[in-house]
């Protein structure tokens, strides 16, 4: 019984910290995805690009197929 419980308990851990790491993992890729990915807008009568994190209300987007 106790090796039972020992290797379901060396299981949940493995587990656990795997899901962390891959956790961790996205939200850095997430994070700079965020810094790097830019949209063209029409802002002040100019097509501009700027990065997704600047867009303001009243930007007006230029959405291509497959954005």
């Amino acid at each position: 019984g106790a090796a039972i419980l020992l290797s379901v308990a060396c299981v949940v851990l493995v587990t656990a910290s795997n899901d962390w790491s891959k956790e961790r993992q996205f939200r850095g890729l997430q994070g700079r995805l965020q810094r790097e990915q830019r949209a063209a807008v029409l802002r002040g009568g100019r097509l501009a690009q700027v990065p997704v994190a600047d867009l303001v209300v009243g930007d007006v987007l230029q959405v291509k197929y497959g954005e």
